[in-house]
């Protein structure tokens, strides 16, 4: 794709105060669209756009993801994310793509992610992330599956009860120190929430990973048939789309059947939702049997 750099050299020069102090200031780095991009809402070609931006358009530059390829950006009064290939900057006096000053800022200027050891095990999302429903901490789900090993799993948990799946993925983002950890994802969509809304959600906060080896829970129903049809529909919906598009990082289908079967009945129930300590144990069996499978 060729820039238009004439008219991008003027623009450049009109806020030639933006140098390398800028750049290192990372938030709020000042850039010039080369061509016309689009402003999405989530980093990815085939997310929805809010606005289209015009070549020659000075936008204000977030965090970038993706290694780069996409950045939260601001532009009048809309937030989204673009394309950085597509941002040109200026750097040590020399025009650069937004992509190329992200790559040295992190490589040079950010000390390294302190690593920890491979079965270490972070988990987001909201009640029945929490455990909630159970009678005691030992005995909820995810303190009886990072227990269950020899010596015990090193645990991260970021779940709160009644969030929303975008603000799950929130919390994600802003979760800079636990993203190379092995992640099992347990959200129930809320009210209003719909199957696009939270597939889009948990897209994202797949993209701030930084590694392939995470869980995605599938949608647990009230016990003994006492689901609202209509909210069935997208519980359902939500398992099957996961299925097709993490095959890797969710249950199969014969996997999810036996594990909503095995929670099924108010017997494994506290209150219709939240597990008691028979279904906690039940979850942390069927993942630890599935981590293990993988071999993670």
């Amino acid at each position: 794709m060729k820039y238009n750099f004439q008219i991008l050299s003027i623009l450049l020069f009109l806020f030639a105060t933006v140098t390398q102090s800028a750049a290192q200031e990372w938030k709020g780095l000042i850039a010039i669209t080369s061509q016309t991009i689009n402003l999405r809402t989530a980093p990815g070609s085939t997310y929805t756009i809010l606005v289209s931006i015009p070549a020659g358009s000075q936008v204000e530059v977030g965090q970038c993801f993706k290694a780069g390829e996409w950045c939260v950006l601001k532009w009048n009064s809309e937030t989204g994310y673009g394309a950085a290939s597509y941002l040109i900057a200026k750097k040590d006096g020399v025009n650069k793509t937004v992509k190329d000053i992200y790559s040295a800022y992190w490589k040079n200027l950010l000390p390294p992610v302190k690593k920890v050891e491979n079965k270490a095990l972070a988990v987001y999302g909201d009640s029945t992330a929490a455990g909630a429903g159970n009678s005691s901490i030992p005995t909820q789900w995810y303190s009886l599956l990072y227990t269950g090993y020899t010596p015990d799993r090193i645990a991260y948990r970021n779940a709160t009860g009644g969030q929303g799946i975008a603000d799950m993925a929130t919390g994600v983002i802003a979760d800079e120190i636990h993203r190379d950890w092995l992640t099992i994802f347990y959200d129930r969509k809320n009210t209003g929430e719909t199957a696009d809304l939270w597939l889009e959600q948990i897209a994202i906060a797949v993209t701030h990973l930084q590694t392939n080896r995470f869980l995605i829970m599938p949608q647990v129903a009230y016990a003994d048939g006492a689901e609202d049809a209509n909210n069935q529909l997208i519980l359902d919906e939500i398992n099957t789309r996961i299925r097709a598009t993490y095959p890797n990082n969710t249950f199969n289908a014969a996997e999810e059947t036996a594990f909503l079967s095995d929670l099924s009945s108010s017997t494994t129930r506290s209150d219709g939702l939240h597990r008691n300590d028979v279904g906690q144990a039940i979850e942390a069996n069927t993942i630890r049997a599935w981590l293990d499978n993988k071999g993670w």
